[in-house]
């Protein structure tokens, strides 16, 4: 299940998509199921 603003990865090619639509579907590329990508902390802005 494909979440409504969730980035999503390809562990192969490093490919990176945004999902605008919630949906049952899974995002696929390079024959592979794409992993929802983690959140990466900004850095401070002191």
């Amino acid at each position: 299940m494909s979440k409504l603003g969730k980035r999503y990865r390809c562990v192969s090619c490093a490919t990176v998509v945004l999902c605008l639509r919630p949906s049952a579907e899974e995002f696929s590329c390079c024959g592979e199921t794409m992993r929802e990508k983690d959140m990466e902390e900004l850095p401070s802005g002191d």
